[in-house]
């Protein structure tokens, strides 16, 4: 009956374990992915009102040291500057956020960069111009500090089961100590 009830609070405490677990990444995992595609809003907005105002692509790489890739798109989808992909890339009207800043002033994606060939987070703001500025930040890189948080969780699963062990035995050890005793003085 003791082993029973121990391996039941034990069960409990890592089924607890478990669930609070997937909750709590997926919930970091979300806020993370939405504070970087905040981020990347402000950092293009800024850059948008810094290259209205003086419409050089030279100001785009002094800015680039903020380690967003920058590309200038013009009105028919042709590149025009871009910071990291060097050679000839393909007409850009058919990205999201590319045709969403053109319709409506600016748009947003999370897609593979088929220049780069990775996860990546697009931000793009339609230019007083009629060109296109869009700011890229690659997923897999914002990441590493998520990952390296993630890399602590075994040690914390594996403290938690140590201490759902030892709880569950004492509280199996209160919970059958009464009923024990009263079994060897059954007689009284």
């Amino acid at each position: 009956m003791a082993k029973r009830i121990n391996y039941r609070l034990l069960a409990m405490g890592l089924i607890t374990m478990l669930l609070s677990l997937t909750i709590t990444v997926l919930a970091f995992h979300q806020a993370f992915s939405h504070q970087i595609a905040q981020d990347l809003s402000v950092e293009t907005t800024l850059l948008c009102d810094e290259y209205n105002a003086n419409p050089v692509p030279a100001a785009l790489q002094i800015h680039n040291k903020q380690l967003a890739r920058i590309t200038l798109i013009a009105p028919d989808g042709s590149v025009l500057y871009e910071s990291v992909a060097g050679g000839e890339l393909g007409n850009h009207l058919n990205r999201p956020e590319v045709a969403a800043a053109f319709a409506s002033g600016s748009g947003s994606a999370r897609r593979n960069s088929e220049t780069l060939g990775q996860s990546t987070y697009y931000y793009a703001m339609l230019l007083r111009d009629g060109t296109v500025l869009r700011l890229a930040k690659d997923a897999n890189g914002l990441f590493v500090f998520f990952n390296r948080a993630m890399r602590l969780i075994p040690l914390i699963c594996i403290l938690i089961l140590v201490f759902s062990l030892l709880l569950s035995r004492s509280v199996t050890k209160r919970l059958i100590r009464p009923i024990a005793d009263m079994a060897e003085h059954l007689d009284d």
